[in-house]
């Protein structure tokens, strides 16, 4: 069954989404394409994050949230054991270029999707 990765960073924390775009994100995809990561979504708080939402539409937890599709939870598993120790360092170092925060990860299994 795929999964999605999700890496939330919290709201109040520094997240410089260009950076992350622009840098990190090809970090990433360098070290885990051949492990079979697939589509990936960046999304950011948006007018509901400063209380100005919606009626009834809660504040994000999130400052940003990063959704990476894998084929399933073995390939991610493969990938976070067997990447190699110079790409992980890469990746863990390359944090604080964008947030000064630990991002709440999780995965989730896909059901259902449409257009």
């Amino acid at each position: 069954m795929a999964v999605t990765l999700m890496i939330g960073y919290p709201r109040g924390a520094r997240f410089d989404v260009e950076y992350y775009l622009g840098t990190h994100l090809a970090l990433a995809g360098d070290a885990w394409k051949r492990f079979g990561m697939g589509a990936w979504r960046v999304t950011t708080a948006g007018a509901s994050t400063e209380g100005d939402g919606e009626e009834g539409e809660a504040a994000s937890p999130f400052a940003a949230l990063v959704e990476i599709d894998w084929p399933s939870r073995e390939a991610l598993r493969r990938a976070r054991a067997e990447t190699p120790p110079e790409h992980a360092r890469r990746l863990a170092d390359d944090i604080a270029n964008y947030t000064d925060a630990a991002p709440v990860v999780w995965v989730m299994e896909q059901r259902a999707g449409g257009a």
